[in-house]
């Protein structure tokens, strides 16, 4: 009997996405990539974190102010 686990995460650098392959195993992580204009991002967001992103209220957001390290 096994156990599936669904995570949905940002991780925006190559480093991290590779340090959960090495605890989990490359085997036993399934990676999705699932790209979003950032346009419906923005519409979508509830919380008004990507204006707080713009406004330099939120520092480090993947897409606004930081670099998401894309490998496809």
């Amino acid at each position: 009997m096994g156990i599936i686990v669904i995570c949905c995460t940002i991780s925006p650098k190559d480093s991290y996405r590779d340090l959960a392959r090495d605890i989990l195993g490359k085997d036993d992580l399934i990676e999705y990539f699932v790209s979003t204009p950032i346009e419906v991002c923005e519409k979508r967001d509830t919380k008004g974190l990507y204006a707080k992103a713009r406004s330099g209220e939120l520092q480090n957001f993947s897409g606004i102010n930081a670099e998401f390290e894309n490998r496809l």
